[in-house]
């Protein structure tokens, strides 16, 4: 890559991450509201995967959420201090998880280019990416889910953040081993970083950890037929990273398994009832395929495979086969898990999030084939992603928030301004203790703003600076039609 590419992909990778930062701090914020983002936010844990705790293998998520809340709190909201503390958490929040999106893109990106060595090929390919996130579910007139959807700002942190890590680094492996340098990946400061990279996609997320498990147990299944079939001499250093990654990817299973959240699950239905109730969840989410979407997954779908059959394109083979797999696999995995945890959250794109990756990276494949292969077709791929962005959008408001319980980020930041109100006013008056009013929800224990979460606002309003001293928060009093003041 020349110095004037370089530039260019400098250019376009920064106007992605300022449209995603935009995005989560304007459009659809990242807002600090529900009772497990209170909870979550100051709850710091070891780097280590701690037998018998609740999550005892979910490092990444419980370290970072607190760490940028940090940040947000200590770095972000200093340097604007005429913005409130949680806006201050938003830009904070949207900041890392822009990040993540960013690091996928520029891998998606890297990977591309080392195939086809052209920037525009590049640049199309990685934008069908960033388009698809938002055209794939786009199937309503208003609050659509997207790939990035989740439930709020923890499960941001629990689900989409270690997707996207885990994402990030199957596109490095893929990458790197087309480029023939994956056995030599340890070296250096890019070999430390990797390291860490690996070490916290393992120990993330079930759902997204599996990511990465089902490629590398594929790339050690190679080796080892390679090995026993074909005779094949393989170093052993080839063979060690992955057996080292496997392990750590089974002791992490193994952990989550024996952890306090496992057991909490209980079940009204049988197995085979609850099985039924998954895979019909699963069908219901196909069925909210964007339909234009769904017909350009086929078509690409088929012309990489006539590829294969007519032109004996060994490469198509490869790509369909190991997406095929890897589909399925991760399916099954999901279909399992989500059995045993919720039939419902199978219903949830930061579940699904390993399969529809590879359905989308198939299809990068296939605009990256036609280009290759029918150059002349290049001059159109603008203006199909031009009629891609224009099917996303509609005239209500295209995607739901990340919130529960309400609908709009300012009503969020209103009662997160109300009760950081209530805690200055008694930290004021000198108060130990004190009741904290709150706007009364639907629920029995009031969620998303429950009543058992006394302990934890006191916490987060003492470990943050809402507060001088640490109050003890007596009863949470939902009250039905309370005033709460305006603030700035």
């Amino acid at each position: 890559m020349n110095k004037k590419e370089k530039v260019i992909s400098f250019i376009f990778l920064a106007m992605i991450s300022i449209f995603f930062i935009m995005f989560y701090v304007i459009i659809h914020p990242i807002v600090l509201f529900d009772s497990d983002d209170w909870i979550n936010c100051c709850s710091f844990r070891d780097a280590i995967p701690l037998y018998g705790a609740w999550n005892p293998g979910r490092i990444l998520p419980e370290i970072m959420m607190p760490l940028c809340s940090k940040i947000g709190a200590y770095v972000i909201h200093p340097l604007f201090p005429k913005v409130s503390l949680f806006r201050a958490l938003t830009y904070a929040y949207a900041l890392n998880v822009t990040a993540a999106i960013v690091l996928v893109v520029s891998e998606l990106y890297a990977l591309v280019w080392t195939k086809t060595k052209k920037i525009h090929i590049s640049i199309i390919g990685t934008l069908f990416f960033v388009l698809s996130i938002f055209w794939f579910f786009r199937s309503e007139y208003a609050n659509n889910i997207y790939l990035l959807s989740t439930r709020d700002l923890s499960t941001y942190y629990v689900y989409v953040i270690p997707n996207l890590f885990c994402s990030a680094a199957l596109l490095m492996l893929i990458r790197l081993s087309l480029e023939g340098k994956i056995n030599d990946m340890w070296k250096g400061l890019g070999g430390a970083a990797r390291i860490v990279l690996l070490y916290f996609c393992i120990f993330s997320n079930l759902w997204a950890s599996v990511i990465i498990g089902i490629y590398v147990s594929l790339l050690l299944l190679r080796d080892i037929y390679n090995l026993v079939k074909k005779k094949e001499k393989i170093k052993y250093q080839t063979i060690i990273w992955k057996v080292v990654i496997l392990i750590g990817w089974l002791l992490a299973q193994f952990m989550e398994a024996t952890g306090g959240r496992a057991s909490y699950a209980v079940h009204s239905q049988t197995y085979m009832e609850r099985m039924g109730t998954t895979i019909k969840n699963l069908v219901d989410m196909i069925l909210k395929v964007n339909r234009a979407c769904a017909v350009v997954i086929i078509a690409f779908t088929i012309y990489l495979f006539i590829r294969m059959i007519v032109k004996k394109d060994k490469v198509c083979a490869n790509v369909l086969i190991l997406g095929a797999i890897n589909i399925a696999a991760l399916m099954i995995y999901n279909v399992i898990t989500c059995n045993k945890v919720d039939p419902e959250y199978i219903k949830r794109v930061d579940v699904l999030w390993g399969a529809l990756l590879w359905i989308i990276l198939t299809e990068v494949y296939a605009i990256i084939t036609l280009c290759e292969y029918h150059q002349s077709i290049i001059v159109w791929l603008p203006l199909g992603l031009i009629l891609i962005f224009c099917n996303i959008d509609t005239k209500g408001k295209t995607f739901d928030e990340a919130l529960v319980g309400i609908d709009e980020p300012e009503d969020a930041y209103m009662i997160c301004e109300y009760i950081a109100y209530q805690l200055k006013s008694a930290d004021g008056q000198g108060l130990t203790s004190m009741d904290l009013i709150v706007p009364k929800f639907g629920a029995e224990d009031n969620w998303p703003i429950a009543t058992y979460v006394n302990s934890s606002i006191s916490d987060m309003a003492y470990e943050y600076g809402i507060t001088s001293h640490k109050l003890k928060i007596e009863t949470i009093i939902p009250t039905v039609n309370i005033t709460i003041p305006q603030f700035e």
